[in-house]
């Protein structure tokens, strides 16, 4: 995420506000709108985990076809 810094008092302590992309993006999340990203994938299991990157959402997917042709060209 994006910070604009409003304020650096002299303590040296900020405070950060979102920017205007942070705010449209999580409101596309609500709406279930979400842009994942891939976290993990474990290609031997077809298996794939990904993330939004605004709200933290998770989604899991399992591929068994990626999976067998995967153990198909690693076989010894």
């Amino acid at each position: 995420m994006r910070f604009i810094r409003v304020h650096m008092s002299s303590r040296k302590t900020v405070i950060y506000h979102p920017s205007f992309g942070d705010i449209w993006k999580r409101l596309r999340c609500v709406f279930g709108v979400h842009s994942y990203e891939t976290v993990l994938e474990y290609p031997s299991a077809g298996a794939k985990e990904e993330m939004c990157v605004h709200c933290l959402k998770e989604r899991y997917t399992v591929n068994l076809q990626a999976a067998a042709s995967y153990k198909a060209s690693h076989a010894a």
